[in-house]
């Protein structure tokens, strides 16, 4: 990987919250973190900027890449990235495998084929670092699997294994098919902050990255 001068990095499901550099093309890389959080580096061109809104500047490196700036430093080499913070402990994250795009918080579910969802936040998905996934369907909760084949960073092949579902009886859930339907999807897209997948029935389930 070809490293530029300017990195966007996003911790999920901590206090950091997510922001965007700038509109030009980024590369996105997701690691996993020795703390239990999920980063996700984004790789520009002239400095690296957290969502602290404080900008890093790209330093002097012999090997790996170096940013540096107020409120910490960001090292890497490889698919190893740690992040420097005075007066707490490094936070070491590695590179995560195919699938980067949706190990990138917990989706919502926003809409089906052409119907919107109107009761948002009752049904999401997270697809975890580890191959592992976590679903919400209204009042029910299940756990599954998923493997993904990307064909770019933001597309390619997804299967989900069976989601092994609680059985409540949810009043009035508008998607009650919504892990039978996720039990067959074929593929995934990453636009911005939509994730689409498209399932053998040939429908699309869309999300949007829940907001914290």
């Amino acid at each position: 990987m070809i490293l530029p001068r300017i990195a966007c990095v996003v911790f999920i499901a901590t206090t950091f919250a997510a922001t965007t550099v700038s509109a030009q093309s980024m590369e996105a890389v997701p690691f996993t973190c020795n703390d239990g959080r999920s980063l996700v580096a984004e790789f520009g061109q002239d400095s690296v900027r957290v969502t602290m809104e404080v900008t890093l500047e790209a330093q002097p490196s012999g090997s790996g890449f170096v940013y540096s700036g107020t409120p910490g430093t960001l090292r890497g080499q490889g698919d190893e990235l740690r992040w420097e913070s005075t007066g707490t402990d490094p936070v070491i994250c590695t590179a995560v495998p195919g699938g980067a795009a949706l190990v990138a918080g917990v989706w919502e579910l926003v809409q089906v084929g052409e119907a919107e969802i109107e009761k948002t936040g009752h049904h999401t998905i997270g697809f975890l670092a580890d191959g592992g996934l976590v679903l919400r369907a209204d009042c029910n909760r299940g756990r599954g699997t998923w493997e993904a084949e990307p064909e770019t960073n933001s597309a390619g092949a997804l299967s989900v294994g069976p989601v092994a579902l609680t059985r409540m009886a949810c009043a009035a859930d508008p998607v009650p098919q919504m892990a039978a339907d996720l039990s067959q999807a074929t593929s995934y897209r990453v636009e911005e902050r939509t994730l689409r997948i498209e399932t053998r029935a040939g429908v699309t389930y869309s999300f949007s990255v829940q907001a914290e």
